[in-house]
């Protein structure tokens, strides 16, 4: 902590940013962001007089500020029309920026970059964390690394992976998440991940879970959490039956709640059968 914040010489933000973000965090984003290496040989601020645009420039501009590209051939005004979104820009605009910038950037330093964006949230207050290279409203260190700990898994297949990941997007911005589908690929994830250890696609949750009983000899404590988890699934807003949206009965907190559990039991489930 800074020697003005220790003392109470700089004002500290209160209030958690969930629907926009203040003046100070948009520097330190642009700060930490702008330079960047991207695999593509550039970064968000290069500029150069009479040099072209850097293809991860272009990609921002086209694809996440929806400008023509062909107006944004040279890296001056490339990068103004970037720095200006993180100015003034929609905050869910900033955070499509630092997504592709995690996705482009060279793998020895995405883990790197996570980190010293997840600080900077932390002291901003903001209500966001990244986990693998998306932003999602999961906001506590221990429900963060209990996601992070399956998805960096080495022993969980990608198509599990997957329905994380889905989840995680559902949650999303404050105001596109979508917990009812969020809560659905949760439940999905840890299905896939039972139906593995129990090596037999085609069965049913309660099929797999039997399976998985006999074989590890487990609890059946630990096995109806699963199915409870499953039940409550099913029985709130149709989220197993086709509901879309929100729904009265899933909140945003019942999502995070159901990706966190879900992201543990996929790998006790899979971390212990792989022992077996």
């Amino acid at each position: 902590m800074l020697f003005s914040v220790r003392n109470g010489l700089s004002a500290v933000s209160v209030a958690l940013q969930t629907e926009g973000l203040d003046g100070s965090t948009r520097n330190l984003l642009w700060n930490a962001l702008y330079s960047v290496p991207i695999a593509d040989g550039g970064h968000l601020g290069f500029e150069e007089f009479g040099r072209p645009s850097t293809a991860s420039q272009r990609m921002i501009v086209g694809e996440v500020l929806k400008l023509k590209v062909s107006d944004h051939l040279f890296s001056k005004g490339a990068r103004a029309e970037i720095e200006d979104t993180f100015d003034k820009g929609e905050y869910s605009k900033v955070f499509d920026i630092i997504e592709l910038v995690l996705r482009e950037c060279y793998t020895t330093q995405q883990a790197g970059l996570r980190d010293r964006i997840n600080l900077l949230f932390e002291a901003q207050n903001v209500g966001y964390r990244v986990i693998g290279t998306d932003i999602s409203l999961v906001t506590d260190a221990t429900s963060t690394a209990a996601i992070e700990t399956a998805l960096e898994s080495k022993t969980i297949p990608e198509h599990v992976k997957e329905h994380l990941q889905k989840a995680i997007r559902a949650l999303g911005r404050a105001e596109e998440s979508n917990p009812v589908e969020s809560l659905n690929e949760s439940i999905k994830a840890v299905e896939a991940a039972a139906k593995i250890v129990a090596q037999n696609e085609k069965a049913t949750l309660g099929e797999a879970l039997k399976a998985i009983k006999d074989r590890f000899g487990t609890h059946v404590l630990w096995l109806t959490a699963i199915e409870k988890l499953y039940a409550f699934a099913s029985d709130e807003g149709g989220v197993r039956h086709g509901s879309k949206g929100e729904s009265p009965d899933v909140s945003v907190e019942d999502a995070r709640l159901s990706l966190v559990v879900s992201s543990a039991m996929c790998e006790w489930l899979l971390v212990k059968s792989s022992r077996m």
